[in-house]
Protein backbone atom coordinates (compact mmCIF):
# COMPACT_ATOMS: atom_id res chain seq x y z
CA UNK A 1 0.00 0.00 0.00
CA UNK A 2 1.22 3.62 -0.55
CA UNK A 3 2.49 6.07 2.25
CA UNK A 4 -0.39 8.47 1.21
CA UNK A 5 -3.37 5.71 1.06
CA UNK A 6 -1.65 4.80 4.51
CA UNK A 7 -2.34 7.95 5.46
CA UNK A 8 -5.63 8.18 4.23
CA UNK A 9 -6.27 5.03 6.05
CA UNK A 10 -5.51 6.55 9.68
CA UNK A 11 -7.22 9.60 8.98
CA UNK A 12 -10.32 7.74 8.42
CA UNK A 13 -9.94 5.90 11.46
CA UNK A 14 -8.72 8.91 13.88
CA UNK A 15 -12.06 10.99 12.21
CA UNK A 16 -13.82 7.47 13.02
CA UNK A 17 -13.21 7.78 16.42
CA UNK A 18 -13.29 11.48 16.90
CA UNK A 19 -16.51 11.28 15.53
CA UNK A 20 -17.76 8.59 17.84
CA UNK A 21 -16.50 10.01 20.98
CA UNK A 22 -17.87 13.24 19.96
CA UNK A 23 -21.30 11.70 20.10
CA UNK A 24 -20.49 9.96 23.57
CA UNK A 25 -19.25 13.10 25.26
CA UNK A 26 -22.27 15.04 23.45
CA UNK A 27 -24.91 13.07 25.40
CA UNK A 28 -23.31 13.49 28.39
CA UNK A 29 -22.77 16.78 28.20
CA UNK A 30 -26.74 17.66 27.20
CA UNK A 31 -27.47 15.85 30.54
CA UNK A 32 -24.82 17.84 32.55
CA UNK A 33 -25.88 20.76 30.84
CA UNK A 34 -29.17 19.99 32.30
CA UNK A 35 -28.23 18.97 35.46
CA UNK A 36 -26.64 22.85 35.86
CA UNK A 37 -29.24 24.49 34.83
CA UNK A 38 -31.59 22.87 37.24
CA UNK A 39 -28.91 23.34 39.94
CA UNK A 40 -29.24 26.91 39.87
CA UNK A 41 -32.84 27.25 40.01
CA UNK A 42 -35.22 27.18 43.34
CA UNK A 43 -37.02 24.31 43.20
CA UNK A 44 -39.64 21.65 44.99
CA UNK A 45 -38.41 18.21 45.56
CA UNK A 46 -39.44 14.86 46.86
CA UNK A 47 -36.71 12.20 47.29
CA UNK A 48 -37.29 8.67 48.17
CA UNK A 49 -35.08 5.70 49.12
CA UNK A 50 -35.89 2.17 49.72
CA UNK A 51 -33.20 -0.10 51.28
CA UNK A 52 -33.74 -3.61 52.50
CA UNK A 53 -33.29 -1.87 56.02
CA UNK A 54 -36.11 1.11 55.12
CA UNK A 55 -37.47 3.67 53.21
CA UNK A 56 -37.03 7.51 53.86
CA UNK A 57 -38.76 10.34 51.63
CA UNK A 58 -37.69 13.62 51.99
CA UNK A 59 -39.86 16.42 51.16
CA UNK A 60 -38.26 20.33 50.76
CA UNK A 61 -37.53 23.59 49.30
CA UNK A 62 -34.84 24.59 47.73
CA UNK A 63 -34.01 28.54 47.35
CA UNK A 64 -30.57 28.77 46.59
CA UNK A 65 -27.25 27.04 48.59
CA UNK A 66 -28.09 28.69 51.69
CA UNK A 67 -31.93 28.46 52.48
CA UNK A 68 -33.81 25.64 52.26
CA UNK A 69 -36.75 23.78 54.15
CA UNK A 70 -37.10 19.72 54.35
CA UNK A 71 -39.05 17.16 55.97
CA UNK A 72 -38.00 13.84 56.59
CA UNK A 73 -39.99 10.65 56.95
CA UNK A 74 -39.38 7.49 58.00
CA UNK A 75 -41.44 4.33 57.26
CA UNK A 76 -44.45 6.92 56.20
CA UNK A 77 -44.72 8.85 59.64
CA UNK A 78 -43.12 12.13 59.64
CA UNK A 79 -39.66 12.34 61.94
CA UNK A 80 -37.99 15.96 61.60
CA UNK A 81 -38.03 18.91 60.09
CA UNK A 82 -35.20 21.49 59.46
CA UNK A 83 -34.96 24.57 57.96
CA UNK A 84 -31.75 26.93 57.29
CA UNK A 85 -31.10 30.34 56.04
CA UNK A 86 -27.43 31.27 55.43
CA UNK A 87 -25.70 29.77 58.66
CA UNK A 88 -28.79 29.28 60.89
CA UNK A 89 -30.03 26.46 61.19
CA UNK A 90 -33.52 25.62 62.68
CA UNK A 91 -34.77 21.52 63.62
CA UNK A 92 -37.52 19.78 65.05
CA UNK A 93 -38.07 16.38 65.91
CA UNK A 94 -41.30 15.13 64.94
CA UNK A 95 -41.06 11.31 65.75
CA UNK A 96 -39.01 10.37 68.45
CA UNK A 97 -38.83 6.73 67.41
CA UNK A 98 -38.28 7.18 63.57
CA UNK A 99 -36.00 10.20 64.39
CA UNK A 100 -33.67 8.71 66.84
CA UNK A 101 -30.98 7.75 64.16
CA UNK A 102 -30.72 11.80 63.62
CA UNK A 103 -29.51 12.13 66.92
CA UNK A 104 -25.38 11.40 66.46
CA UNK A 105 -23.47 9.18 68.90
CA UNK A 106 -20.88 12.00 70.78
CA UNK A 107 -17.21 11.39 70.17
CA UNK A 108 -15.44 9.47 73.03
CA UNK A 109 -13.46 12.41 75.17
CA UNK A 110 -15.81 15.14 73.21
CA UNK A 111 -16.27 18.18 75.77
CA UNK A 112 -20.09 18.30 76.31
CA UNK A 113 -21.70 21.29 74.30
CA UNK A 114 -22.90 23.66 77.54
CA UNK A 115 -26.53 24.00 75.61
CA UNK A 116 -26.61 20.03 74.49
CA UNK A 117 -28.78 18.90 77.71
CA UNK A 118 -30.87 21.93 77.22
CA UNK A 119 -31.46 21.51 73.20
CA UNK A 120 -31.81 17.73 73.63
CA UNK A 121 -34.37 17.94 75.93
CA UNK A 122 -36.24 20.24 73.59
CA UNK A 123 -35.64 18.38 70.47
CA UNK A 124 -37.63 15.60 72.23
CA UNK A 125 -40.46 17.75 73.28
CA UNK A 126 -40.78 18.24 69.63
CA UNK A 127 -39.80 21.77 69.98
CA UNK A 128 -37.86 24.01 67.71
CA UNK A 129 -34.22 24.65 68.15
CA UNK A 130 -32.13 27.25 66.06
CA UNK A 131 -28.25 26.77 65.98
CA UNK A 132 -27.01 30.37 64.72
CA UNK A 133 -23.96 28.28 63.23
CA UNK A 134 -25.24 24.83 62.30
CA UNK A 135 -26.03 24.87 58.57
CA UNK A 136 -24.91 21.85 56.38
CA UNK A 137 -22.57 22.68 53.85
CA UNK A 138 -25.22 21.89 50.37
CA UNK A 139 -22.52 23.48 48.00
CA UNK A 140 -19.38 20.97 48.84
CA UNK A 141 -18.39 18.46 51.70
CA UNK A 142 -16.13 20.26 54.59
CA UNK A 143 -12.04 19.19 54.09
CA UNK A 144 -11.51 15.88 55.77
CA UNK A 145 -15.35 15.13 55.84
CA UNK A 146 -16.50 12.10 54.76
CA UNK A 147 -20.21 11.71 54.14
CA UNK A 148 -21.71 8.37 52.97
CA UNK A 149 -24.81 8.00 50.91
CA UNK A 150 -27.74 7.17 53.77
CA UNK A 151 -26.12 8.72 56.55
CA UNK A 152 -28.38 11.70 56.25
CA UNK A 153 -31.15 10.97 54.19
CA UNK A 154 -31.88 15.41 54.06
CA UNK A 155 -28.80 15.72 53.41
CA UNK A 156 -29.12 13.30 50.39
CA UNK A 157 -32.34 14.90 49.50
CA UNK A 158 -30.72 18.07 49.42
CA UNK A 159 -27.48 17.39 47.48
CA UNK A 160 -29.44 14.92 44.84
CA UNK A 161 -28.29 16.83 42.10
CA UNK A 162 -24.39 16.52 42.48
CA UNK A 163 -24.95 12.56 43.55
CA UNK A 164 -26.65 12.30 40.23
CA UNK A 165 -23.52 14.27 38.58
CA UNK A 166 -20.81 12.09 39.97
CA UNK A 167 -22.95 8.82 39.06
CA UNK A 168 -22.55 10.11 35.36
CA UNK A 169 -19.24 11.09 35.96
CA UNK A 170 -18.46 7.11 36.86
CA UNK A 171 -20.54 5.95 33.90
CA UNK A 172 -19.07 4.83 30.67
CA UNK A 173 -22.11 6.61 28.87
CA UNK A 174 -25.13 8.09 28.73
CA UNK A 175 -27.06 7.46 25.89
CA UNK A 176 -30.58 8.66 24.67
CA UNK A 177 -33.60 6.28 25.70
CA UNK A 178 -34.36 4.23 22.63
CA UNK A 179 -36.63 1.12 23.02
CA UNK A 180 -35.58 0.30 19.20
CA UNK A 181 -31.76 0.51 20.21
CA UNK A 182 -29.89 -3.19 19.62
CA UNK A 183 -28.35 -2.61 23.28
CA UNK A 184 -31.84 -2.31 24.82
CA UNK A 185 -32.80 -5.13 27.33
CA UNK A 186 -36.20 -4.96 27.71
CA UNK A 187 -35.84 -7.70 30.84
CA UNK A 188 -33.37 -4.75 32.98
CA UNK A 189 -35.30 -1.82 32.86
CA UNK A 190 -37.43 -1.26 35.75
CA UNK A 191 -38.04 2.40 34.62
CA UNK A 192 -40.87 4.32 33.03
CA UNK A 193 -40.62 5.15 29.69
CA UNK A 194 -42.11 8.64 28.75
CA UNK A 195 -45.08 9.40 28.14
CA UNK A 196 -45.74 10.26 24.05
CA UNK A 197 -46.39 13.50 23.90
CA UNK A 198 -45.28 14.80 27.37
CA UNK A 199 -41.68 16.57 26.05
CA UNK A 200 -40.22 14.25 28.38
CA UNK A 201 -37.01 12.94 27.19
CA UNK A 202 -34.84 10.09 28.90
CA UNK A 203 -31.26 9.63 29.03
CA UNK A 204 -30.16 6.14 30.94
CA UNK A 205 -26.62 5.68 32.05
CA UNK A 206 -25.00 2.77 31.32
CA UNK A 207 -22.77 0.43 33.55
CA UNK A 208 -18.54 -0.38 33.18
CA UNK A 209 -18.61 -3.97 32.08
CA UNK A 210 -17.96 -6.59 35.45
CA UNK A 211 -13.91 -6.91 36.48
CA UNK A 212 -12.53 -10.34 36.62
CA UNK A 213 -10.44 -10.51 40.02
CA UNK A 214 -7.21 -10.57 40.72
CA UNK A 215 -5.51 -12.18 43.32
CA UNK A 216 -2.24 -11.93 45.67
CA UNK A 217 -1.64 -13.49 49.31
CA UNK A 218 -3.66 -15.86 50.78
CA UNK A 219 -5.79 -15.43 47.52
CA UNK A 220 -7.98 -12.86 48.47
CA UNK A 221 -10.01 -11.61 45.87
CA UNK A 222 -9.10 -7.97 44.51
CA UNK A 223 -10.09 -5.97 42.17
CA UNK A 224 -13.96 -6.15 43.38
CA UNK A 225 -16.72 -4.37 41.42
CA UNK A 226 -17.93 -1.00 42.63
CA UNK A 227 -21.44 0.76 43.30
CA UNK A 228 -21.48 2.24 39.44
CA UNK A 229 -20.81 -1.66 38.43
CA UNK A 230 -24.69 -2.13 39.49
CA UNK A 231 -25.95 1.53 39.22
CA UNK A 232 -28.73 1.65 37.05
CA UNK A 233 -30.21 5.18 36.48
CA UNK A 234 -32.51 7.16 34.53
CA UNK A 235 -32.73 10.75 34.05
CA UNK A 236 -35.76 12.96 32.98
CA UNK A 237 -35.12 16.31 31.30
CA UNK A 238 -38.46 18.68 30.23
CA UNK A 239 -37.70 21.45 28.58
CA UNK A 240 -33.73 21.63 29.19
CA UNK A 241 -34.34 20.90 32.99
CA UNK A 242 -34.32 17.67 35.31
CA UNK A 243 -37.49 16.91 36.27
CA UNK A 244 -37.27 12.96 37.52
CA UNK A 245 -34.60 10.67 38.11
CA UNK A 246 -34.79 7.27 39.03
CA UNK A 247 -31.97 4.98 39.95
CA UNK A 248 -31.77 1.11 41.17
CA UNK A 249 -28.51 -0.44 42.59
CA UNK A 250 -28.75 -4.46 42.55
CA UNK A 251 -27.42 -6.78 40.62
CA UNK A 252 -29.24 -8.41 37.10
CA UNK A 253 -29.53 -11.92 36.64
CA UNK A 254 -26.18 -12.07 34.14
CA UNK A 255 -23.92 -10.13 36.99
CA UNK A 256 -25.20 -12.42 39.92
CA UNK A 257 -23.99 -15.36 37.24
CA UNK A 258 -20.76 -13.49 36.75
CA UNK A 259 -20.21 -12.90 40.32
CA UNK A 260 -20.72 -16.59 41.22
CA UNK A 261 -18.42 -17.80 38.41
CA UNK A 262 -15.69 -15.86 38.63
CA UNK A 263 -15.49 -14.46 43.12
CA UNK A 264 -16.54 -18.22 44.60
CA UNK A 265 -19.79 -16.68 45.76
CA UNK A 266 -22.24 -19.01 45.99
CA UNK A 267 -26.27 -17.69 45.94
CA UNK A 268 -29.63 -20.25 47.16
CA UNK A 269 -31.90 -19.61 44.87
CA UNK A 270 -32.85 -18.47 41.35
CA UNK A 271 -34.85 -15.51 42.33
CA UNK A 272 -33.04 -12.24 41.11
CA UNK A 273 -33.82 -10.00 43.92
CA UNK A 274 -33.00 -12.61 46.45
CA UNK A 275 -29.99 -14.28 45.01
CA UNK A 276 -28.32 -10.59 44.53
CA UNK A 277 -28.69 -9.60 47.93
CA UNK A 278 -26.99 -12.81 48.56
CA UNK A 279 -23.98 -11.96 46.35
CA UNK A 280 -23.89 -8.52 47.33
CA UNK A 281 -23.67 -9.49 50.95
CA UNK A 282 -20.71 -12.12 49.81
CA UNK A 283 -18.87 -9.22 48.01
CA UNK A 284 -19.35 -6.78 50.61
CA UNK A 285 -17.68 -9.21 52.54
CA UNK A 286 -14.68 -9.34 50.57
CA UNK A 287 -14.61 -5.73 49.88
CA UNK A 288 -14.34 -5.17 54.30
CA UNK A 289 -11.59 -7.52 53.79
CA UNK A 290 -9.99 -5.08 51.47
CA UNK A 291 -10.87 -1.97 53.46
CA UNK A 292 -13.22 -0.82 51.00
CA UNK A 293 -17.04 0.93 50.93
CA UNK A 294 -19.78 -1.31 51.30
CA UNK A 295 -22.11 -1.93 48.11
CA UNK A 296 -25.37 -0.54 48.84
CA UNK A 297 -28.57 -2.00 47.35
CA UNK A 298 -31.19 0.43 47.40
CA UNK A 299 -33.63 2.04 44.68
CA UNK A 300 -33.80 5.67 45.06
CA UNK A 301 -35.99 8.48 42.92
CA UNK A 302 -36.41 12.35 43.19
CA UNK A 303 -39.41 14.66 41.51
CA UNK A 304 -38.59 18.35 40.70
CA UNK A 305 -41.11 20.46 40.48
CA UNK A 306 -42.23 24.58 40.89
CA UNK A 307 -38.75 25.10 39.21
CA UNK A 308 -37.66 28.49 39.30
CA UNK A 309 -40.45 29.75 41.53
CA UNK A 310 -39.54 32.10 44.08
CA UNK A 311 -40.16 30.94 47.60
CA UNK A 312 -40.10 32.35 50.87
CA UNK A 313 -38.32 30.78 53.77
CA UNK A 314 -37.84 32.04 57.40
CA UNK A 315 -36.67 30.74 60.63
CA UNK A 316 -39.48 29.40 62.62
CA UNK A 317 -40.98 31.91 65.60
CA UNK A 318 -40.56 30.50 69.09
CA UNK A 319 -37.65 28.63 69.15
CA UNK A 320 -34.92 27.93 71.05
CA UNK A 321 -31.43 28.87 71.04
CA UNK A 322 -29.11 25.78 71.09
CA UNK A 323 -26.77 23.77 69.68
CA UNK A 324 -27.25 21.47 67.16
CA UNK A 325 -24.05 19.34 67.51
CA UNK A 326 -26.10 16.43 68.54
CA UNK A 327 -27.80 16.10 65.34
CA UNK A 328 -25.90 13.86 62.78
CA UNK A 329 -23.48 14.66 60.89
CA UNK A 330 -22.81 18.19 58.68
CA UNK A 331 -24.80 20.22 61.68
CA UNK A 332 -23.80 21.82 64.46
CA UNK A 333 -21.49 24.64 65.36
CA UNK A 334 -18.39 22.06 66.16
CA UNK A 335 -18.02 22.66 62.03
CA UNK A 336 -17.93 26.62 62.44
CA UNK A 337 -16.28 28.91 64.51
CA UNK A 338 -18.20 30.98 66.99
CA UNK A 339 -20.25 30.49 69.80
CA UNK A 340 -23.53 31.06 71.70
Amino acid sequence: MKRSAVALVVLAILLASWSCGEGVDAVKTEVRAALARTKRLARSFAYAERTPAREVIVRGIVADDYRYKAQLSVAGRPAEEEIAIDDALAARILDREQAGQALAVRTPGAAPSPTGDRTLEALLARRWVVDPFGAPELVAARAGQERRVGDDPILDGLTVLSYIGRALDEAPLAVRFNKEAIQYQTDEDVFPAPKEGSGVLRYDITQPPLPRPTRSGAGAAQNTPQTSHFRRMAIYVKDGLVVDVREAIAPVRRQIQHLVEFYDIKVSTDDVAQAGAEAIAALNRLRAGAGEQQIRMRTMSVELFDLGRSRTIALPSGAIKGNLDILMSGRGRTNATGGT
